[in-house]
């Protein structure tokens, strides 16, 4: 068998291979890894940007908090953006959460927000699911990191529905014993995403709350 003979009989082997591959990750959102990321970044700006010019608002970006990206005929970012209306300064506490998708096309340089809302407050923050949740954000960033953090309570939260739900919890957490009012604890932000039909959650953020 000559090398054209093989080169015929490999090469549509590998297209299958590659369709395959690329089927396999079609549709599944990833979590975002670095919200510094310039272009993540680029991306943020550009969401509350097209949003003034669609709704004549007057919000400044301040900072991408969290995000996935989904691959389709392009790639879908869905990303949790902190914005004001005031001076766009990071860990200021006026700001609010946004949930922006934004459809990018990079090899047309095209970028449309197809979405752009508002992240609800969690009124209860005693509800035992939303104590489940935090218990949970603190658990699996101890597994993932090595820590020894005890959670105390849920502070604070926003959700965003997606497919299924994102919770965005400010959790008070310590190295000790796990006292409720305890002047040691921490705030720390998490963000997870539950999809409950398959009973399954996933720590997409955990960081030290601003």
């Amino acid at each position: 068998m000559n090398n054209k003979t093989t080169f015929i009989l490999f090469f549509p082997l590998v297209l299958c291979s590659l369709y395959v591959s690329q089927a396999a990750r079609t549709g599944g959102w990833s979590p975002t890894s670095d919200v510094k990321n310039a272009h993540i970044v680029e991306i943020g700006e550009f969401a509350v940007s097209e949003y003034n010019k669609q709704s004549k608002s007057g919000l400044k970006f301040v900072e991408v908090v969290s995000g996935k990206s989904q691959i389709v005929a392009g790639m879908n970012y869905r990303l949790i953006v902190a914005a004001n209306e005031g001076v766009a300064i990071a860990g200021n506490g006026e700001s609010k959460k946004y949930e922006a998708i934004v459809w990018e096309k990079p090899w047309l340089k095209s970028m449309n927000l197809t979405s752009f809302k508002p992240a609800i407050p969690i009124s209860d923050v005693k509800n035992s699911h939303i104590v489940e949740i935090g218990e949970f954000a603190v658990s699996e960033y101890n597994k993932q990191s090595k820590s020894g953090l005890k959670f105390v309570e849920v502070v604070s939260g926003e959700s965003q529905i997606v497919a299924g739900i994102n919770y965005r919890l400010i959790v008070a957490a310590n190295e000790g014993v796990a006292i409720t009012g305890n002047g040691e604890s921490k705030k720390y932000e998490a963000v997870v995403w539950e999809t409950p039909w398959l009973k399954s959650m996933n720590l997409t953020s955990f960081k030290p709350a601003m």
